[in-house]
């Protein structure tokens, strides 16, 4: 009897099923069915009030930073609207020049965060000029001119308007007329320079939103002499003023 082998070969019931259920969840027959009209309106309906809590917290968060903006901008004016004083400091019986002070602190105004850093070989430029100003024996047309043209490319490189620029540093050629007839002419002009430029500076900058959201430290108090601009080298000091202004 010839008996041929019978491979086996398996049936095809079932493999489908299998197949499927190794990549789909199976689904529970005890779980309610929805209609699509329903599934259809709750995801609706969730997105709506993910939207409303999104749009309130946006909104809150908002009226924060514009208060915290308000607040910035009015201690950068109180900054200007100390100047002043911070000018007479220098020397307290000399008389201030009020109206080129008062278009300077008016120009200042216009400039609140409208800056930006200047170049850095400018602002190295700026110190170098106030370096060579204190070197000085006297306040001198010259040197006032140097100082002039040092601020003129400082405030230009950060930004400032040609009209801003002018009503300042003709501002600041009045005060070194007052300057040159203190007992100390050149500390008091190159203060003046100093302090003014540095004014404008810290006020003009920026406001970023790390201020606002109080990230950074708050504005430090100004100084008669601003460190930042405050030239390294001998003891400040000049004869008195002979009278050139």
């Amino acid at each position: 009897m010839d008996r041929r082998r019978r491979r086996f070969v398996p049936g095809s019931e079932g493999l489908e099923r299998r197949q499927l259920l190794s990549t789909v969840e199976v689904v529970n027959a005890a779980a309610p069915i929805v209609s699509t009209a329903e599934a259809s309106q709750t995801a609706a309906n969730r997105p709506q009030g993910f939207r409303a809590r999104a749009a309130a917290q946006a909104l809150a968060q908002e009226q924060a930073l514009q208060e915290s903006r308000d607040e910035v901008i009015q201690m950068r004016l109180q900054r200007i609207e100390r100047l002043p004083a911070f000018l007479q400091m220098l020397d307290p019986n000399r008389e201030l020049p009020t109206e080129a002070v008062t278009a300077i602190q008016v120009e200042l105004v216009g400039l609140v965060g409208q800056l930006s850093p200047p170049a850095e070989p400018i602002a190295e430029g700026f110190i170098d000029q106030l370096r060579n100003a204190i070197a000085q024996s006297s306040v001198n047309p010259q040197t006032v001119t140097s100082m002039n043209f040092a601020t003129n490319r400082l405030l230009t490189s950060a930004g400032a308007s040609e009209e801003t620029i002018t009503v300042i540093t003709d501002g600041l050629t009045a005060l070194a007329r007052t300057a040159s007839g203190s007992n100390r002419p050149v500390p008091v002009m190159t203060n003046d320079y100093a302090l003014v430029v540095q004014t404008a500076m810290g006020v003009g900058r920026p406001i970023s939103r790390a201020e606002l959201l109080g990230l950074q430290s708050p504005l430090a108090p100004v100084a008669p002499q601003p460190a930042a601009l405050r030239p390294t080298g001998p003891p400040l000091g000049g004869a008195p003023g002979n009278g050139v202004f």
